[in-house]
């Protein structure tokens, strides 16, 4: 939900297999309502991103400065793109494709959360997928904005836990005492 505008709603939506024909996959991605949920309207997403699963508004005092989208797929169908996508926040929403850049390339990103303490601290949860053989699944973290756009500035996190699956991913903001 948008901060200064609770009307301003955003979904994500993943791709989903057709309910009279469960063989067919219909592709999902990024909705915006600007009157409450009324009405919705399909956004431009970076090419080949046919399923998104999150969508993270990083506000700073106040007001939203980035938007972030996790995409992916389990299998490929669709040709769905994978990866950790952020633009700068459009009030409008008319982004285009050239407005996102990649931060995490991976076949299949679940959650996204960023630090409200440190905005360069992000946290990405990503899941199995045939597209890699279901290797390389877990929880990664970035202490730079993931700016390098390769990975080479993202960490593995989840030594022990394997592919597990995660439900939730989150920073702890408490200022210690």
């Amino acid at each position: 939900m948008s901060p200064s505008n609770p009307e301003i709603l955003y979904l994500a939506v993943r791709q989903y297999k057709k309910q009279d024909n469960f063989n067919t996959m219909v592709a999902g991605g990024l909705f915006r309502t600007t009157d409450g949920a009324n009405t919705w309207h399909k956004l431009i997403t970076p090419n080949g991103v046919t399923a998104v699963w999150d969508v993270w508004l990083d506000n700073v005092a106040g007001k939203t400065d980035k938007i972030y989208i996790a995409c992916g797929s389990y299998n490929g169908k669709l040709n769905a793109k994978g990866g950790l996508f952020v633009a700068d926040y459009k009030k409008e929403g008319n982004y285009t494709e050239s407005d996102w850049q990649m931060l995490f390339d991976h076949p299949l990103c679940q959650y996204v959360r960023v630090n409200e303490m440190n905005r360069e601290s992000i946290l990405l949860a990503t899941k199995r997928s045939s597209v890699n053989a279901y290797r390389n699944a877990g929880t990664y973290i970035t202490t730079t904005g993931g700016k390098a756009g390769n990975g080479s500035d993202w960490f593995k996190i989840n030594a022990g836990r394997g592919s597990m699956e995660t439900s939730s991913i989150a920073f702890d903001n408490k200022i210690p005492e």
